[in-house]
């Protein structure tokens, strides 16, 4: 018996695994999961050349335009601080390189040789392995030494310092397939513990909210019996008492409710505008954290960070042109989503609020996936 297997699929699989380190299990060189990267996106490219697609690759000026964005980015930190040109666009070339994935997935969709449906079992597969190897982590204290990740402390406990893109994917689609009618007792639990994992392994705010605000739109846009969500209801208030009284939520809120101006975000929000006042359109530049003039010009060493700092930061160093592109690709989504939702009448247009609120506060891009509801995240936080 000849046993059927689509060899591109596989190595998408593969790809997406060195794109977060074999799930953190082996500490992989940068350069190598670049190359890696190439290759498969040359291999597509190569083998798929002549074939007609149905893809429209409505993103690809977006992308592209990053070029630019890297260019500009990298003369400006030249310009300002001394900074070589190479040490600008060096770690930005991890970021266009996981951009252009966008390419050989969607030319897999519009050449019929994977479907929506396989991307998301991908995802779905890669990000519950990931998830459960983390969690083993982080309960066993750090001490699992054949798992390559750090931690620190904060609010008297272990946090985790992981790659959660893939995870954060993983929440929407249980949540998707819960509200769908889709082995809802095990999407549920799968759904609990991933908002466990984000509340008291990642502890991590911003994500939190992102999280809340999935789930919050998840039951506005449920269509089903009224009975469901009762229990649903019954649920969350019992849950909710639970998560207000932890101190991540209770910081949160405060974060929220009062501006502090002595909060370190608060310092680097000011510090950040006031610097743009004098490149408002191209912005301060890539810094490198290599070059100390860069270093220094960033606040790093006052312990203010651009990823802190979310848009603001990515404003910081790209500026308005920057802010421009920004808009243009989460309006093109968004749209892309409405259309979508609307077409197939399936609930993942919620998903913006999490992939967007990740970009607005980690820098992470997305790889969208035009033939089906789901986008593909794409770490870039350590570029």
């Amino acid at each position: 018996m000849k046993i059927k297997y689509n060899l591109d699929l596989i190595l998408l699989y593969i790809i997406i695994i060195i794109n977060i380190s074999v799930f953190s299990l082996i500490e992989l060189n940068d350069d190598i999961i670049l190359i890696c990267n190439l290759l498969f996106i040359v291999y597509i490219g190569v083998k798929y050349f002549r074939q007609k697609t149905q893809s429209s690759f409505r993103f690809k000026y977006v992308i592209l335009f990053s070029v630019l964005l890297i260019i500009i980015s990298a003369y400006q930190s030249f310009v300002l601080y001394n900074q070589s040109f190479w040490l600008g666009v060096r770690p930005q070339r991890h970021f266009f390189i996981a951009l252009l994935l966008y390419f050989p997935i969607n030319k897999l969709l519009g050449v019929d040789i994977i479907s929506k449906d396989d991307i998301i079992k991908m995802v779905y597969r890669i990000a519950l392995i990931q998830l459960v190897i983390q969690m083993a982590y982080y309960i066993s204290g750090g001490s699992l030494e054949f798992i390559k990740l750090s931690y620190d402390y904060r609010y008297d406990g272990i946090r985790l310092r992981a790659n959660s893109c893939l995870i954060n994917l993983f929440f929407v689609m249980t949540v998707a397939n819960f509200i769908n009618g889709k082995n809802r007792v095990k999407n549920l639990i799968y759904s609990i513990i991933n908002l466990v994992y984000v509340m008291f392994m990642l502890k991590t705010r911003l994500l939190m909210l992102s999280y809340f605000g999935v789930l919050i739109v998840a039951f506005i846009i449920w269509k089903r019996n009224v009975a469901l969500k009762l229990i649903a209801l019954f649920i969350l208030v019992g849950i909710i008492p639970v998560i207000i009284n932890t101190e991540i939520f209770q910081n949160t809120l405060e974060g929220i409710l009062e501006d502090n101006p002595n909060d370190i975000r608060s310092v680097g929000k000011s510090y950040y505008k006031e610097q743009l006042k004098k490149n408002p359109i191209l912005g301060r530049g890539y810094i490198n954290t290599e070059w100390e003039p860069a270093y220094n010009a960033a606040g790093m060493n006052r312990e203010i960070y651009l990823v802190d700092n979310g848009l603001i930061g990515f404003i910081f160093v790209f500026g308005t042109i920057g802010l421009i592109w920004f808009i243009i690709w989460f309006v093109k989504l968004f749209k892309y989503r409405i259309s979508s939702f609307e077409e197939t009448k399936r609930l993942y247009v919620y998903f913006v609020l999490g992939t967007y609120w990740n970009f607005i506060t980690k820098y992470c891009l997305v790889v969208m996936v035009e033939n089906g509801s789901y986008s593909i995240n794409i770490d870039i936080c350590n570029a």
